[in-house]
């Protein structure tokens, strides 16, 4: 009898793991395909339709990014200013970033490619996060 036990409870024991592995393999294709939403998009269509892309990934051209400090920046795009926020997703880049890009006022060294997750802020504003920086060479 406790042979018939421990042989029932190891095949209750694998299928769990095998159970899990597929939910692995689900929640990998899942983060992959969020991955892949990174699209260009125009920046005036950007602008005027970014509330309903909210939770979506974007590549953005030609946003300059300045007055940035380790939490926080904004971007200019197409003479608009938007907020970008943390999380950031390389930690390296804020190093350019904070050297470079901290300054009051815009500048050509901070025109940069970014992908971002669209979001509203706490008053209702377009607020990029989850910022990946393109660094200029």
């Amino acid at each position: 009898m406790p042979v018939r036990n421990y042989c029932a409870m190891l095949t209750a024991a694998w299928e769990a793991f095998s159970n899990m592995r597929y939910m692995g393999l689900l929640l990998a294709l899942v983060a992959t395909s969020a991955f892949a939403q990174d699209k260009p998009i125009d920046p005036v269509d950007f602008l005027v339709d970014w509330q309903s892309e909210i939770g979506q990934r974007f590549r953005i051209h030609d946003i300059t990014i300045y007055g940035a400090t380790p939490e926080v920046a904004t971007g200019v795009l197409d003479k608009q200013y938007v907020t970008l926020h943390e999380p950031w997703q390389d930690m390296n880049d804020m190093r350019f970033i904070l050297r470079n890009c901290a300054a009051l006022l815009p500048s050509d060294t901070c025109k940069m490619t970014i992908t971002a997750t669209v979001a509203k802020d706490f008053i209702g504003k377009l607020q990029l996060v989850d910022v990946d920086f393109e660094i200029p060479k």
